[in-house]
């Protein structure tokens, strides 16, 4: 139902010559944000080359996030849309890093920090919530971003977050 009603919402729109995707003035995410990054843009503010697993349910934010990881010179391994899929990735390949949506679906994220924390891989979490729902206080001292996430800040607390990683 509610698809018709927004197909009549944009036919009348467009019948009236107005254009249905106005963006709504003072929105932070309806800022025209330029997504095509050069690695020019990036190398000189980008550390070594990473294999970095992401788990992502979205699959439109996932596919974002690998795109971006990719633009910066990673590797990505996934995005794993689940749990289940996350835990099969870290078995099967040498993962680096990790970035893990805390939501996923009708699970969390948990166990897969878990594991990553028993193989001392280190992770970091986002969530498009206003506050991470950490169990027991667990993993609160970790980097947590907030969806939307731009690329520039991708970038920006990806290299912190690299910089502050003991080496092995």
């Amino acid at each position: 139902m509610w698809r018709s009603l927004v197909a009549r919402f944009v036919r009348d729109e467009e019948a009236a010559g107005s254009n249905p995707v106005t963006p709504i003035p003072n929105y932070p995410c309806t800022k025209p944000v330029s997504r095509q990054l050069t690695m020019s843009q990036n190398t000189e503010t980008s550390t070594s080359s990473q294999r970095i697993l992401v788990v992502e349910d979205s699959y439109l934010i996932g596919t974002q996030l690998k795109q971006d990881l990719n633009t910066f010179g990673h590797e990505v391994i996934g995005p794993a849309p689940n749990v289940k899929k996350a835990l099969k990735l870290i078995s099967e390949h040498e993962i680096g890093i990790a970035i893990l949506d805390i939501n996923l679906c009708n699970e969390n994220s948990y166990p897969v920090a878990s594991a990553l924390e028993d193989l001392k891989i280190p992770f970091f979490f986002i969530t498009g919530y206003d506050s991470a729902p950490f169990e027991n206080g667990e993993y609160s001292d970790c980097l947590l971003l907030r969806k939307p996430i731009l690329p520039d800040e991708l970038m920006d607390a990806l290299n912190d977050f690299l910089k502050k990683i003991p080496a092995a």
